[in-house]
């Protein structure tokens, strides 16, 4: 019951989520599992990638535990 009370839910802004694809697509040296490197290959598309890794699993995305 306290490991409930202790977890929240995250979620960010659409907003965060933009400025941090933005940020991140700009690495060229960001790391995409094997099955989305061959369209990561520009920071437009890394962007939307990361977009919607943000927008599906945050948690994951970022590494914290909810």
């Amino acid at each position: 019951m306290q490991e409930e009370k202790t977890k929240k839910k995250i979620g960010l802004s659409s907003e965060a989520m933009e400025d941090i694809a933005e940020r991140l697509s700009k690495l060229e040296n960001l790391y995409f599992p094997r099955a989305l490197q061959p369209s990561s290959s520009s920071p437009s598309q890394r962007k939307s990638l990361l977009r919607d890794l943000l927008s599906r699993d945050l948690a994951v995305f970022l590494g914290i535990e909810v």
